[in-house]
């Protein structure tokens, strides 16, 4: 009988003798795909079962260390495994040293068995990634430890991944771990955008519905917090924001929809419930200066491309602004590559020619199928001139 088997064989003698059949079977289960050398199937089981550990679900028993099940079982097929999933469970098990026996033997064990895992570009980029999730559990006085050593290394990684085709198992765990890192440095706007990459490579059935409303929660702050994000189409229309939309975060969903719309009443009368959250209350200024540049932007978009002429006066009340601060909101707007915009300081009229594309929600696409429906009748209109004066031209000829 092989070491591995051994240790298997203990392991079921100790399931059956705490009359525990579930684990019992589980162990069976391990050994018969040993035997019959099945290592794709059986490093499946393997992780599946140590992320159920993870997640406090034990199909083994509960006790068990997981470093052990490593050297004694793992370790002896792992050259013959999915590198992949050995990637992963030397994730999983590393936390789980990390937890119970400090950083440094965690980063022991990783070095001790990241072998497997060199012959893979996926195995290999999703380890670094979990050495990186290391790094960011470590902390003196609640701060980052090794904060220089990830911001050095998240681009070098980055660099790698980007070598991989197509997504991979290694991007939803990068885009995490990076929006996470991007949240400690409180980077809003670059968090925006990374957590949003997350969302789009993460399988959101595997989430619960409390980490998919944590998200809806989180990016929506990002939003709003941060610097030079305007273009928020892409989170209203993702899948997780419908956890906001009952429950105790609903003004929130309701604040991001006046946000995205340039509604500056709405977003006040939401002040209530937004103005208890300190990062929101202390940057109202801030947020609500970029609430009154998509204003503009909204109130451009409601009209027809060749009537985009718009009154200091009518920017001023679209704003909620003095008109004699309505021309500097524009000039912010422009600087923002929010707009193209002439101002025609004499007539007091700003003349926008170009609005920055935005991924549009149902309510911005029906006004724009308006303006598309009324174009297509001045069309028909100037087809119908254009055949009556035609006429005598073509019989004069």
């Amino acid at each position: 009988m092989s070491p591995a088997e051994t240790y298997l064989s203990k392991q079921i003698e100790i399931a059956e003798a705490a009359g525990n059949e579930t684990a019992a079977s589980a162990w069976k289960s391990m050994k018969q795909m040993h035997h019959a050398k099945q290592w794709k199937q059986l490093t499946g089981l393997v992780r599946e079962h140590v992320a159920h550990f993870r997640e406090g679900a034990p199909v083994l028993h509960k006790d068990l260390d997981l470093e052990v099940l490593y050297e004694n079982f793992i370790a002896r097929f792992a050259d013959s495994a999915n590198p992949k999933d050995v990637a992963v469970i030397l994730c999983m098990i590393s936390e789980d040293i990390f937890e119970k026996r400090g950083e440094q033997a965690a980063w022991d064990f990783v070095d001790k068995y990241r072998q497997p895992c060199k012959k893979d570009a996926v195995a290999a980029v999703r380890l670094q990634v979990g050495e990186i999730e290391l790094r960011l559990k470590a902390r003196r006085n609640n701060v980052l430890v090794h904060g220089d050593e990830i911001k050095r290394r998240l681009p070098e990684i980055q660099e790698e991944l980007e070598k991989l085709h197509g997504v991979t198992e290694a991007h939803a765990p990068f885009f995490k771990t990076s929006a996470a890192f991007l949240r400690e440095t409180k980077n809003y706007a670059a968090y925006y955008r990374e957590a949003l990459r997350y969302l789009g490579c993460e399988d959101l059935g595997s989430l619960t519905e409390a980490t998919k409303t944590e998200y809806a929660i989180l990016v929506s702050f990002a939003a709003l917090l941060g610097d030079d994000v305007y273009n928020i189409g892409e989170l209203l229309a993702h899948p997780v924001m419908q956890y906001l939309e009952v429950g105790e975060y609903s003004w929130l969903k309701d604040l991001i929809v006046a946000f995205n719309a340039g509604d500056i009443p709405k977003f006040q009368a939401l002040k209530t419930s937004w103005g208890k959250w300190p990062d929101l209350a202390e940057n109202e200024v801030f947020i609500t200066n970029k609430v009154r540049l998509l204003s503009i932007m909204e109130l451009a978009l409601s009209r027809a491309k060749s009537n985009r002429s718009l009154s200091l006066q009518d920017i001023a009340q679209k704003a909620q602004v003095k008109e004699k601060e309505a021309e500097f909101l524009v000039m912010r707007a422009v600087s923002k590559n929010l707009i193209i915009a002439n101002i025609n300081e004499v007539d007091k009229l700003v003349t926008i020619s170009w609005i920055a594309p935005r991924v549009l929600t149902r309510i911005q696409i029906r006004s724009l199928m308006k303006q598309i429906n009324a174009w297509e009748k001045d069309v028909e209109v100037a087809r119908v001139v254009l055949e009556k004066e035609a006429d005598p031209i073509f019989v004069h000829q």
